[in-house]
């Protein structure tokens, strides 16, 4: 189990971002306009606390890679899950430039 979650931890970091912008927008838009300053902000601390949750997830894989034994699927495991969560950081950012520009 704790491979998987070194695995897919930077994506999973990335499907909760999309979700939650998804849902904080949608809130947004019942309440008053998608891009009332209000809910951009909220939408804005939410996309940073997931840059920090991708940089905390890429930080635990490459202190484990560093003492990562050459036997088994430890290398396997970190690599793939260095590329997911690299992946999920890009993903993230991507999703948060429309927020940046709409104001």
């Amino acid at each position: 189990m704790r491979s998987w979650l070194m695995m897919t931890g930077g994506l999973l970091v990335w499907a909760a971002h999309f979700l939650g912008v998804y849902l904080i927008s949608s809130l947004g838009d019942v309440a008053a306009t998608a891009d009332a300053p209000a809910w951009r902000g909220a939408a804005l601390v939410f996309s940073g606390a997931c840059l920090v949750a991708e940089g905390a997830v890429l930080w635990l894989l490459a202190r484990r890679a560093r003492v990562a034994d050459d036997e088994g699927l430890a290398p396997f495991t970190i690599g793939v899950g260095l590329t997911g969560a690299l992946a999920g950081l890009i993903g993230v950012v991507w999703q948060t430039t429309p927020i940046l520009m709409a104001g």
